[in-house]
């Protein structure tokens, strides 16, 4: 029977067929079990409730901390490979200048020398940062090769940057573009003879920027 109040009643009968004048009521009290009381099932839901938000909270901690680990790890990787480009840099424009001074072309040894100098300054203050805009990438790239086109007197270059793309907020590590924009010059455009021309065109393709 379910839980609850039920009354049985009694009555007799003789082999006659008469009944009895006096009938018996008997009470019965059936009380619900303990995992049908409230207190129970609220403490059920109140465990159930506690170990998801025990399990939820125990991933997305373990989800943060790992996040967490590979921006440390990226961050020095790429800190790592600063400190490669770097000294490549220097060292490709100290050459720059010590070739203009051998062959006696000390006025642009000197305009190379300032260039050299104020581009240093801005190559220190962008590998502080693990992110720079793509304007400040681009201004990197035209004060490097305005230096460049001191050393060879018949190259020119292009920048292609649509307007569009500014309002992308795409920002960039540091030093990323121009390794391949030094290397285009030194083992590319210097064994052309004349008309070296480079250019570097940012573009949208799809959802990523080419």
């Amino acid at each position: 029977l379910k839980p609850g109040t039920y009354n049985f009643k009694v009555k007799a009968k003789n082999k006659y067929g008469y009944a009895s004048l006096v009938n018996d009521n008997l009470r019965i009290n059936i009380n619900s079990p303990y995992w049908m009381k409230w207190w129970f099932i609220l403490l059920i839901v109140g465990g159930v409730f506690t170990l998801a938000y025990t399990i939820i909270s125990q991933r997305v901690k373990l989800f943060k901390e790992r996040e967490m680990a590979e921006k440390r790890m990226a961050k020095l990787e790429m800190r790592a490979l600063h400190a490669q480009m770097n000294p490549h840099f220097i060292f490709n424009c100290l050459n720059s200048i010590s070739e203009m001074i051998l062959t006696k072309d000390n006025n642009n040894a000197i305009k190379y020398l300032s260039k050299f100098a104020g581009l240093i300054r801005l190559t220190l203050d962008q590998t502080k940062k693990s992110w720079i805009s793509i304007e400040s990438t681009v201004d990197y790239l035209h004060k490097y090769l305005e230096m460049e086109k001191i050393r060879f007197s018949d190259f020119d270059y292009k920048i292609l940057l649509p307007p569009h793309i500014s309002n992308y907020g795409i920002y960039f590590p540091p030093l990323i573009i121009q390794p391949l924009v030094e290397n285009s010059l030194w083992h590319g455009l210097s064994h052309i003879s004349t008309d070296k021309i480079l250019i570097i065109e940012f573009k949208i393709v799809g959802n990523n920027l080419q």
